[in-house]
């Protein structure tokens, strides 16, 4: 993730903490199976949503190798983006997945 994405995606992560300040983000590594990693990203806005399993995820797939090291990192990172998206946290008007999906190279639907 460039510099520029990672001011990005902490801005959204400041702006959600400062809309929702007892909200709460947690991040599951769903696969780490070789080179591959999924992770999933839950977004809570308030203590009660967490208690009741009410929230609004978001997923990442990378794979090390096809861009600079930290492919974990990256991963989690677009996770979270992509949650945020999906509650408006985007800075650019836009989904942040739609903007950072993978076409698919071999006919796959991309994770």
């Amino acid at each position: 993730m460039a510099d520029q994405d990672r001011a990005a995606a902490a801005e959204r992560v400041a702006e959600f903490y400062r809309d929702h300040p007892d909200g709460s983000i947690r991040t599951f590594a769903v696969r780490l199976e070789g080179p591959e990693a999924v992770f999933e990203a839950r977004v809570y806005r308030t203590p009660e949503e967490a208690a009741m399993g009410i929230y609004t995820s978001g997923w990442a797939r990378e794979v090390e190798g096809e861009a600079a090291a930290g492919h974990l990192e990256r991963c989690e990172s677009g996770a979270i983006s992509r949650a945020l998206g999906n509650l408006g946290y985007t800075g650019t008007g836009r989904r942040g997945d739609v903007l950072r999906m993978p076409r698919p190279r071999d006919g796959h639907e991309a994770a």
